[in-house]
């Protein structure tokens, strides 16, 4: 009988520590696949209460996009009213307010390219870690990606009216040498001048002598390269819309102080540049047509779907 005790006894603990081999410690049949982000549903934290989405194509944002992204552990803790974000494209309140938010900062046709996306992956609140931006990035790309995808399917019924004829008129294109620039009575590269603002605050990176370089070389030492460069990232119609104003605001790419008032330093020094440009007449020689004005005569902007005049 004793030894029949001493026997059970030594079984226990033996058939326990079977058990916890095989489990893995997870408490399941020790699968070592890796996880799917592709397949990542958020936060399970957050559960939605506000007013029902106003249409299909509201609900399909909400599923792609808004869910996954809701939770204070992803994007909730700011981009909601009452946070510290900018735009509130997970209205934690109101899908319906977070769907026109969020239309702002994502491009259905290239999401890839989405503010969101080019910010998480500069580095902002990636949820798995600061050395896992790249996939923080992806994902949320995939997440663009699968509202695109459902929003391609819709069908927007748009009445057109007859438009009204503008005839084409000159622009201001900015000269093909830095050398012109100077012609002009402007030395960009003066400190408060283009310029010298963005080899001020950008030539870490921006320069094809940094340490990283990263193009465009628009903050080289390099008078024609840097000019070169910035060419195609200014607007001489409209400064403030620049891309290099952009990016800082509402971008908010690496600014150097507050991203609002860099943006207007920047836009500041593109309109002193568009002042000295002089306006080009069209070619004669050119076969031109009319223009339309989008916010008179166009439409500016709809939900991606099909058009279909009526």
């Amino acid at each position: 009988m004793i030894a029949q005790w001493v026997r059970k006894a030594l079984a226990w603990p033996l058939a326990a520590l079977v058990l916890t081999a095989c489990s893995g410690g997870s408490g399941g049949g020790g699968s070592e696949r890796e996880v799917d982000l592709s397949g990542d549903v958020g936060s399970s934290e957050f559960v939605y209460n506000g007013p029902p989405p106003a249409s299909d194509e509201i609900q399909n944002f909400k599923i792609a996009f808004y869910d996954p992204l809701a939770g204070n552990d992803r994007c909730g803790e700011c981009h909601t009213p009452g946070g510290p974000g900018e735009t509130f494209f997970v209205d934690q309140g109101d899908v319906n307010n977070a769907w026109q938010q969020a239309r702002t900062v994502v491009n259905l046709d290239d999401p890839g390219a989405s503010a969101v996306v080019s910010r998480v992956a500069g580095g902002h609140n990636c949820w798995l870690g600061n050395d896992q931006t790249a996939s923080c990035a992806t994902t949320v790309s995939g997440y663009v990606e699968r509202w695109a995808a459902d929003a391609s399917g819709d069908t927007s019924t748009v009445k057109l009216s007859p438009r009204r004829p503008y005839s084409p008129s000159g622009a201001q294109v900015l000269p093909a040498r830095y050398e012109d620039v100077l012609a002009f009575g402007l030395d960009i590269t003066a400190s408060n001048e283009l310029t010298g603002l963005l080899r001020q605050y950008c030539a870490g990176c921006h320069s094809d002598t940094a340490p990283v370089p990263q193009v465009p070389f628009f903050a080289s030492a390099d008078d024609a390269i840097a000019f070169e460069a910035l060419r195609t990232k200014v607007n001489l119609a409209e400064p403030n819309r620049s891309r290099l104003v952009l990016r800082l605001s509402p971008e908010s790419h690496n600014c150097w102080s507050n991203c609002a008032d860099n943006a207007s330093t920047l836009s500041t020094a593109i309109s002193a540049l568009a002042a000295v440009v002089p306006q080009g007449d069209v070619d004669a020689q050119l076969l031109t047509s009319t223009a339309a004005v989008l916010a008179e005569d166009g439409i500016v902007a709809n939900a991606g779907g099909v058009m279909r005049p009526t």
